[in-house]
């Protein structure tokens, strides 16, 4: 497989694929949750936005991380939450609701803060701006594209085929996972003579800042005096990254494929302290 194939064709369906099928787990009265609750909400979403990227330069400084890997894991930062998120906040018994709003206005929220803040921590990183650069405008309208585009499709085929859809979301989003899965074989495969090398560093560095952000947002949460299920809920969203979106911004965008090695060990170890969570909880009400 080409690597123009995948970063210009292949990740670019990907992305799209998964936010649509996003979209069509989501309706209009999701988001009412952003007007009974807006101080949850707002507060998870400067989390996700500034909270989480400031996070990993803790990381990127405990682990002495070089340049280029430390601004892959500035990317994944970035990114939106996970849709798998609002799965596994159902599974740990979260506040669902909330997960659902906060995944879906970060991810209409990220097409404008990832130049921002991404080209912002490149300067920071030292990094050569001349080949790490996002343009403001080129990448808004990218990432509108296979983002927000898809979701807004799939909200709107939900709210007109409401049944339909109920019925075929379980099959889309089994797709979605092959999909996703074949697509982090891929980028692996890109990058396999990369990965040896940093594998070790990038899997210490992935699973830091998963459990880092997971026990932040469980603390602000508690210290906001949310209820527990909110608390379940903060910590699964700062930790399940739209991997995804990472990797494409990485390759496609920046045309930097050994950028999306960090975004693709997140994207399998952020599993480990998420499930984790998902078998504690199941256990504890099992024994209640």
């Amino acid at each position: 497989m080409s690597q123009a194939l995948l970063a210009h064709v292949i990740l670019p369906i990907t992305l799209a694929i998964m936010m649509l099928g996003m979209g069509l787990s989501l309706r209009w009265r999701d988001f009412t949750h952003l007007i009974r609750k807006p101080q949850a909400v707002l507060v998870g979403v400067a989390l996700q936005l500034i909270g989480l990227p400031l996070l990993a330069w803790s990381v990127i400084s405990i682990w002495q991380l070089p340049p280029m890997l430390a601004a892959g894991l500035v990317i994944l930062a970035a990114a939106p939450g996970g849709a798998t998120s609002n799965i596994i906040s159902y599974l740990s018994k979260g506040d669902v609701a909330l997960s659902v709003s906060l995944t879906a206005i970060v991810s209409l929220c990220v097409p404008f803060s990832i130049p921002v803040l991404v080209n912002l921590q490149f300067a920071w990183l030292g990094l050569d701006t001349a080949q790490f650069y996002l343009p403001l405008l080129p990448t808004i309208m990218q990432l509108l594209l296979v983002t927000v585009v898809p979701i807004l499709l799939g909200m709107s085929l939900n709210h007109y085929f409401h049944k339909t859809c109920q019925r075929l979301l379980p099959y889309f989003q089994q797709l979605i996972l092959v999909v996703f899965i074949l697509l982090v074989i891929a980028l692996a495969w890109v990058n396999w003579a990369r990965l040896p090398a940093v594998f070790s560093q990038v899997s210490a560095a992935s699973l830091s800042l998963c459990v880092l952000a997971m026990l932040l947002g469980a603390v602000v949460a508690k210290v906001l005096s949310l209820s527990a299920a909110a608390q379940r809920t903060y910590a699964i969203e700062l930790g399940i990254q739209n991997a995804g979106t990472a990797m494409m911004v990485a390759v496609s965008l920046l045309g930097k494929p050994e950028l999306a090695i960090v975004p693709l060990f997140y994207g399998i170890a952020m599993n480990i302290p998420a499930f984790t969570l998902v078998f504690f909880m199941r256990r504890q009400t099992a024994h209640a």
